[in-house]
């Protein structure tokens, strides 16, 4: 898509112009040195947000379309990844809106699904649009999650039926999986589970 090209070419012109420092020790070249990757313990998944090094590869994934932070958290998941029973038969990203869709390049949370497909030969589906009226849930305070998600931010994409999982990037509240299991469930869905790689 041409986005992910624009967004793949500015975080290089940024990378060229203020070069990458390892963000646990400071060297420069990569988010996370070789000797920092080797030592640095995530533990087991979903990984602690209130882990300073997962904190800022996220950001730098996240925010600043850096993907050499996006394969150093896959890479720890990986190393971390242990088989479970899963009653699912297909996965399902939680959506970004359209506009910060196009905003951002890309939607992290279909990363971690696609990486996710992966581990589990389950197919990733588009189940889920969401609203574009509902602002950044990462800006709200704790209390106001749950409100906002009263109103539901997402809607079914075609005829839903079957066993889903359901994946985003980090759970605070659990606001937005609960809402999105809402509708899934309401729609059709007979079973509605969840992953996410950060929890915090």
């Amino acid at each position: 898509m041409a986005v992910n090209a624009l967004h793949s070419a500015y975080a290089w012109i940024v990378s060229a112009i203020f070069p990458r420092h390892c963000v646990r020790c400071g060297e420069e070249g990569r988010l996370l040195c070789r000797w920092c990757t080797g030592v640095v313990e995530f533990g087991a998944l979903p990984f602690a947000y209130a882990n300073p090094v997962v904190r800022e590869l996220l950001r730098s994934w996240k925010y600043m379309g850096d993907l050499s932070a996006r394969d150093a958290l896959l890479a720890k998941a990986t190393a971390a990844w242990s088989e479970r029973p899963l009653e699912a038969e297909a996965i399902v990203a939680i959506p970004l809106a359209g506009r910060r869709l196009r905003d951002r390049g890309f939607n992290q949370a279909e990363d971690i699904a696609n990486w996710l497909s992966d581990r589990t030969g389950l197919p990733v589906v588009r189940a889920l649009q969401r609203r574009d009226s509902f602002g950044y849930q990462a800006k709200r305070e704790k209390e106001d999650r749950a409100t906002a998600m009263e109103v539901s931010p997402f809607v079914v994409e075609g005829t839903v039926t079957g066993r889903f999982l359901l994946v985003d990037d980090v759970m605070t509240t659990g606001a937005t999986i609960e809402a999105a299991k809402r509708v899934l469930l309401a729609a059709g869905a007979q079973h509605v589970e969840h992953f996410t790689l950060i929890a915090g």
